[in-house]
C-alpha cells in the first residue's frame, strides 16, 4: 500500500503520541497533537521528514492553519548584512535582552595585529567576501576570528558596525516590535543558495549564485498554487523567484493574457496603491533593487543603508495604514551577512537530505550559516520582544506552509520552528500601529558614497 508522505513523515517519528491528520489548512487536528517539548526535541534532533505537516511538526500550543489570523503574508529579504554589523549597539537603545558583540570582539589581521570592532563611519564600503569558500574562512570551525584576514588589504571594514545614529528607523522597529537574535542564514556562503531555502528548504546542491537545474523543483510558489493559495511578487527589478524557471514561467502568462491567469508579477511601485485598496493575494514577495550600485535600495555592498532603510519604511509605513494591516504580518530579514562581522558561531542544522556540494572540502549542509536581523511587523508580533530561538530562513516559510497547510519540502524545513513565539495570537499589541518618521537620506553620506565611488559601485 502506498504511504501519503504527510502519514509517511509522521509514521518516522516513533516518539510519544503525535498526531497526523489531513492537509486540510482549516481543519482541526483528528489525533492528539505532540507537547510542545517534545516536538521541539524531535525537531531539535531533525527527526521529521519530507511532506511532515506543521501540525504534525510544531507544538500543540502553536496554531495552524486558519488558527493563526493571518490572513496577508509579505515576505521582504534584503542582502548581505550581519546581526553584529547593524544591531550591536541595541542594548545602548534600551533593547537590552540581546545577545551582541562589544570592543573587547577582534580578529587579527594578517601581520597578527587584533582589529577591534568598530562604529563605521563610512556608508559606502568595497563589497566584503562572502562566498562559501570565504565565509567558510571566517568561520573558521566556530573561532569567528577569520573575517579580517579573509578581506584583506582593507579587511577592517568587516569589523564596522552601524548605530542608531545611523539607523533610526531599523533601531526603532527593534524596539517596537519583534525581532530574533538567534536568526542564521541558512548556510555558510551567498546570495542565491540561501534565497532558495526560503522558497524551497534547501540551495539543492548549489553553493555559488548559480539557478538551480530542473523544472520540477519543490518550491513554496508552485505549492500555492497546488494549495490554490494566490501570490504575487512586487520586483524592483530582477524577482528571485525566476530561479524557478517552469514555475515562473507558469506564474506570469496572465500578464499578457488576463485569460491566461493570474499576473503573479508586479512593478514595486505598484505595490502602494494596492496596500491603500487592500487588493492583495494571501501571499506577498516583495523585493528590492539587486545590483551593486551605492544608491540601490538592497543594502548590498557598497550600497548606501539608508536608501535600503528609506525603502523598508515605504513598505511599513504602507501597511500599517493599509485596511489589511489588522490581519497581515511582514517578516524582513536578510539573506546573509555578506561578510561582515558577528560574534556567535553557526549552529548545527539539520542537512535538508538532497544532494551535498560537489566540493565538500569546506564542508556540507549540516551547518547554518551567521546571524543576520529578522523583524515580525503585525498585529500580533510582540511589543519589543527578542526571540532567542536558533532558526534560518526555513523558519519563514515554515510559516507560509503551517498556514496553508503545505508539507515540508525537505528536512530543513520539516525540522523548522514556524516563528510563533514572536507573536501574541491573543493580545494584538499593534492592533493600532505606530508611526515612524519617515529616515532621512543624509545628503553628505550620498556625497561620501559618490567620492568613494565615482562609477556608482
Amino acid at each position: 500500500m502506498k504511504v501519503a508522505p504527510a502519514k509517511l513523515a509522521c509514521a518516522v517519528f516513533l516518539t510519544a503520541v503525535i498526531g497526523c491528520s489531513s492537509s486540510d489548512e482549516g481543519s482541526e487536528p483528528t489525533v492528539v497533537r505532540p507537547d510542545d517539548s517534545v516536538a521541539a526535541a524531535a525537531r531539535e534532533s531533525c527527526q521529521f521528514q519530507v511532506g511532515a505537516l506543521a501540525q504534525d511538526t510544531l507544538g500543540k500550543s502553536e496554531p495552524i492553519g486558519k488558527q493563526i489570523p493571518i490572513d496577508h503574508i509579505f515576505v521582504l529579504m534584503m542582502e548581505n548584512r550581519s546581526f553584529d554589523h547593524y544591531f550591536s549597539k541595541l542594548p545602548e537603545y534600551g533593547v537590552t535582552d540581546v545577545t551582541v558583540a562589544d570592543e573587547s570582539f577582534t580578529n587579527l589581521d594578517q601581520n597578527g595585529k587584533p582589529v577591534s570592532w568598530f562604529h563605521e563611519t563610512k556608508y559606502c564600503v568595497e563589497d566584503p567576501s562572502h562566498g562559501w569558500k570565504g565565509t567558510h574562512r571566517q568561520w573558521n570551525g566556530g573561532k569567528n576570528d577569520g573575517f579580517v584576514i579573509d578581506n584583506e588589504p582593507d579587511g577592517r571594514r568587516a569589523m564596522g558596525y552601524f548605530d542608531a545614529s545611523d539607523l533610526p528607523f531599523y533601531y526603532a522597529l527593534a524596539k517596537e516590535f519583534a525581532i530574533g537574535d538567534r536568526n542564521h542564514s541558512s548556510l555558510l556562503g551567498p546570495t542565491w543558495p540561501n534565497r532558495m531555502y526560503l522558497y524551497s528548504g534547501t540551495s539543492h546542491g548549489l553553493t555559488q549564485n548559480t539557478l538551480p537545474t530542473g523544472v520540477t523543483i519543490a518550491n513554496v510558489f508552485a505549492a500555492l498554487v497546488e494549495k490554490q493559495v494566490e501570490w504575487k511578487v512586487y520586483r524592483s527589478n530582477l524577482p528571485p523567484a525566476a530561479m524557478f524557471i517552469k514555475t515562473w514561467l507558469e506564474s506570469i502568462k496572465g500578464c499578457g493574457d488576463p485569460e491566461a491567469g493570474p499576473c503573479r508579477l508586479a512593478e514595486f511601485e505598484d505595490l502602494f496603491g494596492d496596500l491603500e485598496t487592500g487588493n492583495l493575494p494571501p501571499v506577498t514577495f516583495i523585493d528590492p533593487e539587486y545590483s551593486t550600485g551605492i544608491d540601490e535600495t538592497s543594502e548590498h555592498p557598497p550600497g548606501n543603508p539608508h536608501h535600503g532603510q528609506n525603502f523598508v519604511w515605504r513598505v511599513v509605513d504602507a501597511l500599517t495604514k493599509s485596511p489589511i494591516w489588522k490581519r497581515s504580518a511582514l517578516f524582513i530579514t536578510y539573506d546573509e551577512h555578506g561578510g561582515f562581522a558577528d560574534h556567535v558561531p553557526p549552529p548545527p542544522a539539520c542537512h535538508p537530505g538532497d544532494d551535498d556540494p560537489a566540493d565538500q572540502s569546506d564542508g556540507t549542509f549540516d551547518r547554518l550559516g551567521f546571524r543576520v536581523p529578522l523583524f515580525v511587523i503585525s498585529p500580533f508580533a510582540k511589543k519589543g520582544y527578542v526571540s532567542h530561538v536558533v532558526r534560518d530562513h526555513t523558519a519563514v516559510l515554515r510559516f507560509i506552509q503551517a498556514r496553508h497547510g503545505i508539507g515540508a519540502f525537505t528536512r530543513r524545513d520539516a525540522n523548522s520552528d514556524a516563528l510563533m513565539d514572536l507573536f501574541d495570537f491573543d493580545g494584538a499589541p499593534h492592533a493600532t500601529p505606530p508611526a515612524f518618521p519617515q529616515p532621512v537620506i543624509d545628503p553628505a553620506k550620498v556625497a561620501e558614497c559618490k567620492a568613494d565611488f565615482p562609477g556608482g559601485g
